[in-house]
């Protein structure tokens, strides 16, 4: 078994899901409500993506949640259905011990009571993030296959949403993702540390944009 720890410093916005079943909802005495989940479970295999699977390690989220980002709460993904974000404080993300948690009041718009409505009616039970992932580890499994450990992302976004992707990526897209970890791992260690140090100065110019 071999193991290879890399940045991975472009840009691409990667989808994730969890599946409902640790959604909450409770009425509040203000006749507001909050609703409450798992919305990235650590050590947690995804689906087979065919030529390997993936789970986010316990540290993943560390560093973007120490840094404060301005993440949102969206409908589908959809930048036009925005029903909260944690500077607006009706979203709250937090490392427990199961994974990246999150506590969300829907607002009193329109909107917000449809989300909490169909939350309650179970109709929407599932959620999803929006990320860049900024270091990950590929190790290579029995078989030829490899295990994707996500180790640091820059997290961007969490929807609710009504069919689960995972991942919410092209096949283009997930061969890219593979073909990039089979080449990490053909790197001598000094050349590996080459790739990660030009890697982190593009996310510095990309961040500072």
């Amino acid at each position: 078994m071999s193991t290879i720890i890399m940045g991975n410093m472009v840009a691409e916005k990667e989808i994730r899901s969890s599946l409902g079943s640790n959604t909450l909802f409770e009425k509040r005495e203000d006749g507001g409500s909050t609703i409450t989940g798992i919305a990235a479970p650590f050590y947690s295999d995804s689906v087979d993506f065919g030529m390997w699977v993936e789970r986010y390690d316990a540290k993943a989220f560390d560093r973007t949640l120490r840094e404060k980002p301005d993440v949102r709460a969206l409908v589908d993904h959809d930048t036009g259905l925005i029903v909260g974000r944690t500077t607006a404080g009706n979203l709250k993300l937090e490392v427990k011990e199961g994974g990246l948690a999150y506590e969300f009041q829907p607002p009193q718009t329109t909107l917000g009571r449809d989300l909490a409505y169909n939350v309650e009616a179970r109709i929407l039970t599932n959620v999803s993030i929006g990320f860049m992932v900024i270091e990950e580890k590929w190790t290579k499994l029995d078989g030829g296959r490899y295990l994707r450990t996500l180790l640091d992302v820059n997290l961007w976004e969490m929807s609710f949403v009504a069919f689960p992707a995972y991942p919410e990526t092209t096949a283009e897209a997930r061969s890219a993702i593979f073909e990039r970890g089979k080449a990490l791992a053909d790197l001598p260690p000094i050349e590996l540390q080459r790739e990660r140090e030009s890697r982190w100065r593009k996310l510095q110019i990309i961040k500072a944009r």
